[in-house]
């Protein structure tokens, strides 16, 4: 018999600090039993962490992604060479089509992860990031 476990998406936001207890640690913001609950809090202390710091590194942390996305390579389907030049649409060396080195489908996949955080904790500045980027994507 096999049980079917849903796996749940995860989103870690690392080297959160308690300032209460100065405990630090790497707080998943999806699976934490207490952050699934609703609460931003200290696993040791019980102390809220500030919402607001929390947000703010998220919104970093989506803004880098966003960064990151946008400054990738285009790599060559067969091949596997960088382009030098990313306004053409086919390889300089094979002529064989132009890829982006990471799928835009796990852009997005990433984007909804955002969004979910988001709405759990109702974070507004992070909602708004995230639902500009889901318009221009």
């Amino acid at each position: 018999y096999q049980r079917r476990v849903r796996v749940c998406r995860s989103l870690i936001l690392p080297d959160v600090v308690c300032e209460f207890c100065f405990d630090q640690r790497d707080v998943d913001l999806l699976r934490d039993a207490a952050c699934a609950a609703g609460r931003l809090e200290c696993s040791r202390c019980a102390h809220p962490y500030p919402r607001v710091g929390i947000e703010a590194r998220l919104v970093t942390m989506l803004q880098r992604r966003v960064v990151a996305f946008q400054l990738q390579d285009v790599r060559c389907t067969s091949c596997k060479l960088v382009a030098a030049d990313v306004m053409r649409s086919t390889c300089r060396t094979c002529s064989k089509p132009l890829e982006l080195q990471h799928d835009a489908e796990r852009f997005r996949s990433s984007l909804r992860v955002f969004e979910g955080v988001a709405r759990h904790h109702k974070f507004e500045w992070l909602s708004d990031e995230v639902e500009t980027l889901q318009h221009v994507t």
